[in-house]
């Protein structure tokens, strides 16, 4: 699934991980958000279960999140995640 864009049908959202084409483009609107609340992550079976599996809590908004301000533990954790595999850098230890 790297290097293409996903099609619509492989875009699934909510608790239980139904089908969301809406989503394929992000959680640009109030809909799309909407669809993919949830109180928990979706199951998935990783033997039969492909594509991009969406859930959001409620109460970060667009905005909070695109300015860092929301998420928390959950940030961090991603930061953490995204430094692991090589897709992100601290500042001090960025690439010159």
């Amino acid at each position: 699934m790297d290097d293409r864009k996903l099609a619509p049908s492989e875009v699934f959202a909510g608790p239980f991980g139904l089908a969301a084409p809406l989503l394929v483009s992000g959680l640009a609107t109030d809909e799309a958000r909407s669809l993919a609340f949830s109180p928990k992550p979706s199951l998935i079976d990783p033997r039969r279960d492909f594509g991009l599996f969406v859930t959001r809590e409620r109460g970060a908004e667009p905005e909070a999140i695109s300015r860092g301000k929301a998420g928390g533990a959950g940030n961090d954790e991603m930061r953490r995640l995204m430094r692991e595999w090589g897709y992100a850098h601290d500042k001090d230890s960025a690439p010159r």
